[in-house]
């Protein structure tokens, strides 16, 4: 082997050993010269190249920035401008040495002046036209007395579980300088896992830490919360919205999401009722409100396993219906109950309705106008009722037509049934009509004027009526006149006869007048306008009646008044009693009234649209009326 061959490897061997074993050299720092020009060797034909790095001796991941290297005349001086090759290290601490004459040459490393590090020089025999590789290290003062300060940002920080968050540290010298060294990162009190390069994966608990970043002792600080998001509840939706019946259910559903993924579970209440949900996991519920009418507010409770909630409430108005039976048109007509507690009602769209006492149908009979009459409930079951195509119909209980009876104009009465089955009904021609239970006429009354009112039969058999020639007029079973009570208008209202056989009735001349059996006066009671409504007497007995003047009157057996009680408008329908005395009314401010018997409110129920029908009182208590809104109510007492 030629020594030109072995020479290279040599060079090679050297320079991986520097590499491995790099060399310090401790000796005061050279003076570094004054220019950063490199110096001519010649023509530079042969020669070579040094790279490589310059890193601290105690922290080889710190590197030596701005370090000048260069390769000094011989003997060394001190003038840069007398170099033959000279560079500095980069940020990284990388250089790179060109230029460098072959043959024995001394490599001088002359450290940033005030960093603390101590110069270095290397000799070596450089062969011609080479690139030599060499790591260098300079030693100086502890690494741990040059770092002042660490800074990790961001701080503090909040995240949430399982959230991912990168951390940064700037690391400062004793001067304030920022120095290029990589931390150790820790992450304490269980806020969770950080890697190497400062990416914290937060805890699925939520907590209190800190993330550490450490350089040569010296340790940043970064206050670390982690949260628990609470569940939301975006909805809670109630079907049927809003309105419950009385004796309804309402079934409430919440629609809560969790930003963490968490299990949830829900916790029900209510104001008033019961709710009851399937399970503690279940997000919806059942609600049987309470028999008050009124308005209840339902709550509902999302909860994570962690203590995060969310509440949502429904706000729901118990309506005092137990249910609402829609027909076609206005319901003026004013409901019967038949024995097995069939309602019957009326309505302007031309049919009679049959009602099961759930508030479904069981049957609607057309007639060829509008029915503003209200029916009337035969021994026999059969239903009668009058109609605006001028015929009285006998309805069987299920529905099917029985007979019709022709009248010779319009009936707005409601037909009377006599202890026999005699049928009495009034029109406007001005006729009272006797009518056989097969349909067949009887005998007719003429009387001086239409008939509005709906007769009353008393104790004797004898038929009272009022009609618009401003008389109440007495009939006697064979249709003869027995007698006739002349007041001051006209006689809209329907007859009531008292236990005592007194015959009470309002007129349009504003008063409500008490008739003895004999057809004389035994005493009127005045109010502020039209008495249409039909007076009723209560177990004590008090007379009630509604007036056109808004109020609903309570007035002694001997005339004087008791109290009155005021509605927001006129009042057309007639009083019904209850089983306690409690005494119910419609009124043009379509609502309908419950007053106590000391003339004080007990409730009031709106509807859609006047109420001018009168209310019948089932035997469990249920208000049935009709309103001009189209709807048959069933209400709770």
């Amino acid at each position: 082997m030629t020594s030109q061959g072995v020479l290279p490897m040599l060079w090679c061997l050297l320079a991986a050993l520097v590499a491995l074993a790099p060399v310090v050299v401790s000796c005061a720092p050279s003076s570094a010269p004054d220019g950063d020009g490199n110096g001519g060797s010649g023509d530079g034909a042969g020669d070579s190249t040094i790279t490589g790095s310059i890193v601290d001796a105690g922290d080889t991941r710190l590197p030596v920035a701005d370090a000048y290297i260069y390769v000094p005349r011989s003997p060394v001086r001190s003038a840069r401008q007398a170099n033959l090759t000279a560079t500095h290290s980069d940020d990284d601490g990388a250089y790179e040495l060109q230029g460098v004459p072959s043959g024995s040459q001394t490599i001088v490393i002359e450290p940033p002046e005030s960093t603390g590090y101590a110069g270095m020089q290397i000799d070596l025999d450089v062969p011609e036209a080479s690139t030599i590789h060499l790591r260098l290290t300079l030693a100086g003062q502890d690494l741990a007395d040059r770092v002042s300060t660490v800074v990790v940002t961001p701080d503090p920080v909040q995240l949430t579980r399982k959230q991912t968050q990168q951390f940064t540290a700037a690391v400062y010298d004793t001067e304030g300088g920022e120095m290029a060294l990589t931390p150790t990162w820790l992450a304490k009190s269980g806020v969770g896992a950080i890697d190497e390069s400062g990416s914290l994966t937060a805890a699925d608990t939520p907590g209190e830490g800190n993330v550490l970043a450490v350089v040569a002792g010296r340790i940043g600080i970064s206050h670390v919360t982690v949260a628990n998001r609470a569940p939301e509840i975006s909805a809670l939706t109630a079907n049927p919205p809003y309105f419950v019946f009385w004796e309804g259910t309402c079934v409430l559903t919440a629609t809560a999401t969790d930003a963490d993924a968490d299990v949830l579970t829900y916790e029900w209440t209510a104001t008033a009722g019961t709710i009851v949900a399937d399970a503690a996991s279940s997000s919806s519920a059942t609600w049987t409100p309470p028999h008050v009418a009124g308005d209840f507010t339902v709550t509902c409770k999302a909860s994570d396993p962690l203590g995060g909630s969310d509440t949502a409430e429904a706000v729901l108005r118990v309506s005092r219906a137990k249910w609402v039976f829609r027909t076609f048109g206005p319901v003026a007509s004013s409901p019967a109950i038949g024995a097995d507690g069939t309602i019957y009602v009326g309505s302007e769209d031309a049919r009679l309705y049959a009602v099961n006492p759930d508030g479904t149908m069981k049957w609607a009979f057309p007639t060829a106008a509008y029915i503003y009459s209200s029916p009337a409930v035969g021994a026999d079951g059969a239903i009668y009722v009058v109609s605006a195509d001028c015929n009285l119909y006998a309805v069987n209980p299920d529905g099917t037509k029985r007979w019709e009876f022709p009248t010779s104009a319009d009936v707005y009465s409601r037909p009377a049934i006599g202890p026999d089955g005699t049928v009495y009904v009034g029109d406007s021609d001005p006729k009272l009509y006797a009518v056989n239970p097969d349909g067949t006429k009887r005998w007719e009354f003429i009387t001086g004027d239409g008939v509005p009112s709906s007769p009353a039969i008393g104790p004797d058999g004898t038929i009272y009526v009022g009609t618009t020639d401003t008389k109440l007029h007495a009939v006697n079973p064979d249709g003869t006149a027995e007698w006739e009570f002349l007041t001051g208008s006209y006689v809209e209202s329907t007859p009531e006869i008292g236990p005592d056989g007194t015959i009470y009735v309002g007129s349009d001349d504003h008063s409500l007048y008490a008739v003895n059996p004999d057809g004389t006066r035994k005493w009127e009671f005045p109010t502020g306008d039209n008495v249409v409504s039909r007076p009723r007497v209560g177990a004590d007995g008090t007379i009630y009646v509604g007036s056109v003047d808004g109020r609903l009157y309570a007035a002694n057996p001997d005339g004087t008044r008791k109290w009155d009680f005021p509605t927001g408008d006129q009042v057309w329908s007639s009083p019904a009693i209850g089983a306690d005395g409690t005494v119910y009314v419609g009124s043009n401010d379509w609502n309908v009234y419950a007053v106590n018997p000391d003339g004080t409110k007990r409730w009031e129920f709106s509807t859609g649209e006047r109420v001018y029908s009168s209310p019948a009182v089932g035997p469990d208590g249920t208000i049935y009326v009709g309103s001009f809104d189209g709807k048959l109510y069933a209400l709770g007492p």
